[in-house]
């Protein structure tokens, strides 16, 4: 058994990556990781919605 054998989505489908940004402790996680800071350091984020 592999470890991807658990896996319910990657995270790089599309739909998946869009549903994980709705929350903004991910959303800061991720933009933090991005800028290798402290997600502390994170003041404010929004979710961009096309349409």
């Amino acid at each position: 058994m592999s470890n991807t054998d658990n896996f319910i989505m990657l995270p790089t489908v599309d739909f998946c990556f869009s549903e994980l940004m709705y929350i903004p402790k991910v959303r800061n996680g991720f933009i933090a990781a991005i800028l290798k800071t402290d997600p502390k350091n994170i003041k404010e984020t929004t979710r961009y919605t096309a349409g």
